[in-house]
């Protein structure tokens, strides 16, 4: 429905979040949480088509909606979406698990470090496209990787809108002096 919308009004697709990800973690929907293939293979197509952490919120709520409390492997997978949204946001173009580090490849090594401030570990620019991330071996296992990666992500995603959000409200206020 939505790209029959789109193309009805001639709107480009949406760019897709293209970072790649590979730290390991165990990430899926469940057989036991939804048991019809169908359904199951509709999130899946449901969840790769998420462009915002706002879609992929909407489509959380609406499975636990229609399916009850959602299950860890599902929590994680859309921890690992909104990951790869909010690293493709950052100019991030992969983000791999190799231990003692996490090696983030990039276009914009500044942004990148920029969001990563308050990582509990090291960062290293290695050159204009590499920045190696590591982090306190305690939180290099899978599961806490992703979860800290994503609420760095977020966090400066977070703090990124909050301080464009005053900027608009003054435009809108100057606009509706002027008008």
């Amino acid at each position: 429905l939505e790209e029959a919308v789109r193309t009805i009004q001639k709107k480009p697709r949406p760019a897709r979040p293209d970072a790649h990800i590979e730290i390991g973690v165990n990430a899926f929907i469940p057989t036991s949480y939804i048991t019809d293939d169908r359904q199951r293979m509709d999130a899946y197509r449901r969840l790769s088509r998420c462009d915002s952490i706002e879609t992929v919120a909407e489509l959380q709520q609406d499975l636990a909606d229609a399916f009850g409390e959602p299950p860890r492997p599902l929590l994680l997978l859309a921890a690992l979406t909104e990951t790869r949204i909010l690293a493709s946001n950052y100019g991030i173009d992969s983000i791999i698990r190799q231990p003692p580090d996490v090696v983030i490849k990039l276009r914009d090594a500044q942004r990148v470090q920029k969001a990563m401030t308050g990582a509990p570990g090291t960062l290293r620019i290695i050159d204009d496209k590499t920045l190696y991330f590591r982090p306190q071996s305690v939180f290099l296992e899978p599961e806490t990787l992703l979860l800290v990666l994503r609420n760095l992500l977020k966090a400066a995603y977070d703090s990124e809108r909050a301080a464009a959000a005053p900027t608009a409200v003054t435009e809108n206020k100057q606009a509706a002096a002027t008008g």
